[in-house]
């Protein structure tokens, strides 16, 4: 899953070429040198390149964000959290983000993303912040339940 839409995986086996994983032309493409364990180096690969792309797409989407809120976001880490989408870090300066949240889709993204930056402003879970997270996302309960549905596939 990536962008919250299932890929299709095509799996190659090459004993000449390093075990990698590539997003080609809308489907997932797998080089791996023995199908030996290859569904745990699969799922370890698709792993690593959801975290090198995560990397990518949430700096780019943090930027936009944060810009379009005011705020200044130190550093991003993005961590395979179990309980949360995101969290502000300790310093509030920064964001924690799940790894797994490159499965949802852009939109969902974008919500997790706003929802946390609008935390920087107002803590908790008030009518004054849900005031300012309907600014920036009007249609926020639709992210919400979407990934109320969707949250046992992407984890």
């Amino acid at each position: 899953m990536y962008l919250g839409k299932n890929y299709r995986l095509t799996i190659i086996k090459n004993i000449r070429s390093e075990n990698e994983l590539r997003f080609i032309n809308g489907e997932f493409v797998a080089t791996i040198r023995s199908f030996k364990n290859s569904k745990s180096l699969i799922k370890d690969l698709y792993e690593s390149w959801l975290l090198d792309n995560a990397q990518i797409t949430f700096k780019e989407k943090v930027e936009r964000c944060s810009k379009l809120i005011g705020i200044a976001v130190e550093r991003i880490n993005i961590k395979n959290l179990r309980k949360r989408w995101g969290s502000l870090a300790r310093d509030k300066n920064a964001l924690n983000l799940n790894v797994n949240l490159l499965k949802a889709p852009d939109d969902v993204i974008d919500y997790i993303i706003l929802h946390e930056l609008c935390h920087m402003k107002i803590n908790g879970h008030s009518h004054h912040y849900w005031s300012l997270v309907r600014k920036y996302v009007p249609s926020y309960q639709e992210k919400i339940d979407w990934l109320n549905e969707n949250t046992s596939i992407l984890v």
